[in-house]
This record gives structure tokens, sequence and C-alpha cells, in this order.
């Protein structure tokens, strides 16, 4: 035995021993810094709760608002990993069929790094213009049935089927609506729902609107059925009549929680998503204020996220948007030059202690 472990015979041995040994390290080296680079594909789950996301208008690729339009996707998608966002809604918003597979790629980057994707299906001008419930239907169901065919081949599960619909219906806050605008809107959800369902039979719908229910309720009642429940959720403002008693106001230690019981008993406990959610436009509000309203509102979702299924708080929004209306120039957590704002720093924080769990019956 002595004999054989001498001359080229050692040299080989030595060889594969440096060798394997280096090859192993560069794995565990590729892994570790996979980790802490945050590429790490999503894990779409329909159970955990609490997983924070973020609303947002597009890329330098894709187009879309300023300044989202300027900032390439890599850079943004490095920022909302760095705060801990899970999920993103609306950086896919469209109305016209044929447009889904603009976003196939934006799509695939968002979950090869860990982001779960909520496309928004948001055909407002097409529902003004239809004549009727059944053209509205119509063309619903094309639209959700070609954007499912392609979403379901690029990791998009969820589908946020109109967005606030409720606001074209009304005539007057909170539900005072015009019958006719009422029933082609709703129609035109249900063609979204039926049309994605039938491309893709594991898709989840959910319709989003205000969280005072009126719409949620008025289209349920009339037949409409949807996976997950979507609100928006803000604090008071009187400006343009939002003012009452179902309206958060988390630094007065107001948290009404008729909304998500009313959606608990009538919706037949579906989860619920919080689909927009923040203090009202920073009006009068310094960021350090700001901070503070995060903290305290995402304390008191945790404290009933089990009650009430709580899965998903997107905040609205992620980029502060100046030249705009009040509330888009300053409702976002991270400045145009990328510098995070401390309500961002204050959601990092609240993220890092409180990660997504699942209910205790899922443990």
């Amino acid at each position: 035995m002595k004999g054989l472990m001498k001359g080229p015979v050692l040299h080989i041995l030595i060889f594969l021993i440096v060798n394997v040994g280096f090859l192993m390290e560069s794995r565990l080296s590729a892994q570790r810094n996979n980790r802490e680079s945050g590429s790490v594909k999503a894990v779409v789950t329909d159970n955990v709760l609490m997983v924070i996301g973020s609303g947002g208008h597009g890329s330098k690729e894709l187009g879309g608002q300023s300044p989202y339009n300027s900032i390439p996707l890599e850079e943004q998608v490095k920022i909302m990993k760095y705060v801990g966002l899970g999920c993103e809604r609306g950086w896919a918003e469209f109305d016209t069929v044929g447009v889904a597979k603009k976003y196939t790629q934006m799509w695939d980057y968002f979950y090869e790094h860990g982001i779960d994707n909520l496309a928004i299906l948001n055909p407002i001008p097409q529902v003004l213009r239809c004549t009727n419930a059944t053209e509205a239907y119509a063309y619903g169901f094309t639209l959700g049935n070609e954007a499912a065919g392609v979403g379901k081949n690029h990791h998009v599960k969820y589908w946020d089927c109109g967005n606030e619909f409720g606001g074209i219906a009304r005539n007057k806050w909170p539900d005072d609506y015009d019958q006719r605008k009422l029933e082609k809107c709703i129609a035109m959800q249900k063609g979204l729902i039926d049309g994605i369902r039938a491309a893709d039979p594991n898709a989840k719908c959910m319709i989003s609107d205000f969280r005072n229910i009126a719409y949620h309720k008025a289209a349920w009642d009339a037949g409409l059925r949807w996976d997950i429940t979507g609100i928006h959720e803000y604090t008071p403002y009187t400006a343009e009549g939002f003012n009452d008693n179902s309206i958060i106001d988390p630094l007065n230690n107001k948290f009404p929680s008729n909304s998500l019981q009313y959606c608990n008993d009538h919706f037949n406990g579906l989860p619920i998503w919080i689909t927009e959610f923040n203090e009202n436009g920073g009006q009068g509000t310094n960021d350090s204020t700001h901070a503070q309203f995060f903290k305290k509102a995402l304390d008191r979702y945790k404290s009933v996220a089990e009650t009430y299924n709580l899965q998903r708080i997107f905040i609205y929004e992620f980029y502060k948007q100046p030249g705009l209306v009040v509330y888009e120039a300053e409702a976002g957590i991270v400045k145009p030059d990328g510098k995070l704002t401390q309500a961002a720093d204050s959601i990092k924080a609240w993220i890092k202690r409180n990660p997504p769990f699942l209910p205790k019956q899922n443990k």
C-alpha cells in the first residue's frame, strides 16, 4: 500500500482534493452572495400573512409616470430588496388587449429577485365607452383571458381586476350610484375574472376599492365573486368628502375595524389584501411623523392579521412624484434620487423585526 501513493497517483489525488474543495467553497460563496443580494426567487404562497409591498408606476425600460420612467428597474428592485418589500402592485397596469407581453421580462425579473407580482387590469376608458353590461363583460373577458394566458408563463398568479371602479359608478360618496354605470362596472369585472380563470385556473383574482366597502357590497350582492378582497386604507381627509368613521388614523390611535370585520363576515372569509395604504397625502406632515404613522399602523395590522386573514399590504407608493397633486407628490417613501425617507427606514426596521408568518393553523 505504501508504494501506491507515490508518483503521478499522489499528484492526481492532491489535485482532486484541492479542486473539489475549491468548487465546493465557490458554490457556497455564490449561495451566500445570492442571499445577500436578494437574488432569491419569489415564493408564491396563498397563506403567508403580513407580506409588505409597494405600488408603483413603471420603469425606464417600460415607460410610465415620472420619476419611474427615468429609473432602471434594476435600481428600483435593489432599493425594494434593501427595504425588505416582498410584493409589487401596479408596475404593470393596462387596459388593452395585446399589451401583457410588454411586461414579461419585468415580471420575470421581479420573481427572480424574490418579489411577487400583482398585475392590475384597469379598463376604465373602456367601461365608460361600452354601451351596456353585455358589451362590458365581453371586453373584460377578452382582456382578462389574453393577459392571464401570457402572465401564467411569467410568474403572475395574482390579478387586480379594476382599480376603484366604485369611483366610476358613484354619483355621491359613499354609496349613491348611477345604476347604469354600476351594472357596466360589475359586468366588466366579471368578464375580467371569468377570462382570467378560463386561461389560468390557478390564478387568484381580486377587486380593489375604498375601505367603506360600499362598492364591494354592491358588486357582491349583484353576484360578482372574487378570490381575495382588496381594500384601500388612508387616513382622514375632507377635501373630497371622504371624512368618515371608517378611515384609519393611527397617529391618533384610531383603528376602526368595521371594514375588515365586514369583509370577514360577508365575503365568505376570503383573504384580505390592503392594496393601497398610506397617510393621506402627507398634507402638512413631516417625514418623522410619516415614519411614526407606518410603525403604528403596521403594528396594528399585525395584531389583527390572523383574525382577518390579512396577507398583503401595499404601501402607496414607492417614489415621490414631484409636480403632481399633493398626494402623488408626497406619498412616496423613496425620493427620485434614490435616497430613502425616514418613512422607508421605519418600514425597513419594522419588516426586519416582523417577517411574514403563517397563521397558527398552517404551522
